[in-house]
């Protein structure tokens, strides 16, 4: 805002595949001497058959060379089953002209799709090569929940693997991780030290599913992520944290967490001219009608988090069994010939 006007800065363009994937996203500046944008930077997206994202590159515009020059890049690969089991990272070095790793993952999967080795390695600059750096391991039970992980480092002199520190988990009946037991490997003693200690109570009259919440924070956990692991299945009440001192427990800190009921009595109907999306809220079935011109439509639903719950074609009217869906609040997304044509959310209540 100058002069009291409002001049140009900045824009951003993004261009999607047939498939609503995005596939680049330009910047652009304002260049009030020739009154027209510039290129500024790019970010490129390439996808496989599967929309699984394979490629990212992002560059920048070099006005005197009238080009791009390409800064770094991710790569992401995948397995039959469309886990992801590789990402790396780039960056392009101008005066070797070649591409320099910055840092690279690799992940194994089980026959249930959970994780049992997460593999990091690091660049080594007189190989131009990856080397190992550093995996962790993890075990499961018959009922598919972590049991125990086992980090490691890679000792470069040795030639070995050394361990690091790992976690043990106590699971209850419902799923529900109770406890987790944190310790270090001593190098002196060749024992694992334990130094910490959580514990976690439930409400296991509710599901996980059923409730809306905030992001917890529950202390540095890299390994909850790392390992794409809910250790959470019902309504957490309690949370205590303990550290070792003397081979004895001591109670560290605790935190409650309270809940209140969702008072859900009506959401307003999604009308516009050209769509009606009801009931809402809705129970056992919805329905999606769209009166606009007869295409392919794409009907995406999707809760809270993020996670995908309905991805169905369909022509103008489509009616979904909702009967399987937990209690919440659900946002949906309707597209044809690549545009999004509307959007809203509904309350599923059962």
């Amino acid at each position: 805002y100058n002069t009291s006007a409002w001049e140009n800065s900045s824009k951003m363009e993004f261009t999607y595949d047939g498939n609503l994937n995005l596939i680049e996203m330009n910047i652009f500046s304002w260049n009030s001497e020739s009154g027209q944008w510039s290129n500024t930077g790019k970010t490129e997206y390439t996808y496989d058959s599967n929309n699984n994202l394979t490629l990212i590159t992002f560059s920048y515009y070099v006005e005197y060379l009238g080009g791009w020059n390409t800064l770094y890049k991710y790569e992401y690969g995948y397995d039959a089953s469309g886990n992801q089991i590789l990402e790396a990272s780039y960056s392009w070095n101008l005066i070797s002209s070649a591409w320099i790793g910055e840092y690279k993952m690799q992940t194994v999967y089980n026959q249930y799709g959970n994780k049992t080795e997460i593999s990091s390695f690091e660049w080594s600059k007189l190989g131009n090569t990856w080397r190992e750096s550093g995996k962790m391991n993890m075990q499961y039970n018959n009922l598919n929940q972590v049991t125990n992980f086992i980090a490691y480092d890679w000792d470069t002199i040795a030639s070995q693997w050394i361990n690091n520190y790992k976690g043990d988990f106590v699971t209850d009946g419902y799923g529900n991780v109770t406890q987790v037991l944190s310790a270090d490997w001593n190098l002196l003693t060749s024992q694992w030290d334990y130094y910490w200690k959580e514990q976690y109570l439930y409400n296991n009259a509710y599901a996980y599913n059923d409730l809306v919440l905030p992001n917890l924070y529950l202390g540095d956990y890299e390994y909850y992520w790392m390992m794409d692991y809910n250790p959470f299945s019902h309504m957490l009440t309690e949370y205590e944290e303990y550290v070792n001192e003397n081979d004895i427990w001591a109670l560290s800190s605790k935190s409650k967490y309270f809940y209140s009921p969702i008072q859900i009595s009506n959401v307003e109907i999604s009308e516009t001219g050209l769509l009606k999306v009801f009931p809402n809220p809705a129970s056992d079935a919805l329905t999606f009608r769209y009166t606009g011109p007869e295409q392919e439509l794409n009907l995406k639903m999707f809760d809270s988090q993020g996670k995908s719950y309905i991805d169905k074609i369909f022509s103008n009217t489509i009616n979904i069994n909702t009967s399987v869906v937990p209690n919440g609040l659900y946002f949906y997304r309707i597209s044809g010939n690549g545009n999004i044509l509307e959007s809203g959310k509904i309350i599923i209540k059962h």
